[in-house]
């Protein structure tokens, strides 16, 4: 089970893949705003600035948008001479004329997340409450684990053998290996797959993994696991510093979104990854490993929890 309390009342799954994580000295630091809300798609970004908006309004405040950035030399195709502007992109120069697609919808996407952000910024300027310009937030502790468990598991950890290239691109970490429940005869990673079942077994011996996510020093990446049918089990282990607590994006009964900062250092908690979630920084230059349980089959599949944590 977890336990929480309101910030305001204590003060208590790819290459590209950036090592960044153990060089962190300032622990507790969360990505911009921007970041946070990236994942969303167009017309999530467009629901979250309606009920900013509607926020705003109730409160008697006037709207300021950012310029959408759709001027005169945005929209013609000529410069002065009469010759068509080309874009490159990737080193290969096209035609804005025949501009892809998805160039079009990122630049769509682009646009009302910088509306979102401005909306958030003169929300939480306007809240006096809010520390720093922050969303508000709900810390939570995951269930302590045996202590047997959690020191097996990081010597497991600490001298795996850790695939040469990650298996989920675009996310930052030193590593990320994926382990398959419906992969037998694994002689690579069968006692650290032992490992697990008996952590599970004790946390929840009911519940149903299809596969485990392993990495080493993920930070940062705010993403939503689209894929999972369910809720997810996140632990973490190491001798981390302060922060590299997990952060879930949640909504109250009224629709205001808050981030709820999930302690999972040798502890489990329940969280829902369909919702926006994201690791912070820690300090000091020891690693933090992560092991998270998640289901993508229908065979147990749940509603999205708009708290984003399960308690």
């Amino acid at each position: 089970s977890l336990s929480s309390s309101n910030n305001e009342e204590d003060e208590a799954e790819k290459d590209g893949v950036n090592e960044v994580a153990s060089s962190s000295c300032i622990g507790g630091q969360d990505p911009p705003l921007i970041d946070q809300l990236r994942p969303l798609t167009i017309p999530e970004l467009q629901e979250r600035c309606n009920y900013l908006k509607h926020r705003l309004e109730e409160d008697g405040i006037d709207l300021v948008l950012p310029d959408d950035g759709d001027n005169n030399d945005d929209d013609d195709d000529t410069d002065t001479n009469g010759t068509t502007k080309l874009q490159i992109i990737n080193d290969t120069t096209i035609s804005k004329r025949k501009k892809p697609k998805l160039i079009q919808q990122q630049q769509q996407h682009n646009k009302i997340l910088n509306q979102t952000v401005s909306l958030y910024n003169t929300v939480l300027n306007h809240n006096n409450n809010n520390n720093n310009n922050k969303r508000k937030e709900i810390h939570h502790r995951g269930k302590l684990l045996p202590e047997s468990i959690r020191t097996n598991l990081l010597t497991l950890l600490q001298n795996l053998r850790w695939p040469a290239s990650s298996h989920r691109k675009g996310l930052t970490s030193d590593h990320y290996l994926v382990l398959q429940t419906n992969v037998t005869n694994d002689l690579c990673y069968n006692d650290l797959r032992v490992a697990c079942r008996e952590l599970m077994n004790w946390a929840d011996d009911n519940y149903y993994y299809s596969g485990i996510a392993v990495t080493k020093n993920f930070v940062a990446s705010p993403h939503i696991d689209d894929r999972d049918q369910t809720f997810q089990y996140a632990v973490s282990l190491g001798d981390f510093g302060h922060g590299g607590e997990l952060c879930v994006e949640g909504k109250d009964e009224d629709g205001y979104d808050y981030v709820n900062v999930v302690e999972t250092k040798n502890r489990i908690a329940k969280v829902d990854g369909r919702n926006i979630h994201w690791v912070r920084s820690w300090s000091g230059v020891k690693d933090r490993y992560s092991l998270i349980y998640y289901d993508t089959t229908d065979r147990y599949s749940t509603s999205v929890s708009r708290s984003g944590i399960i308690v």
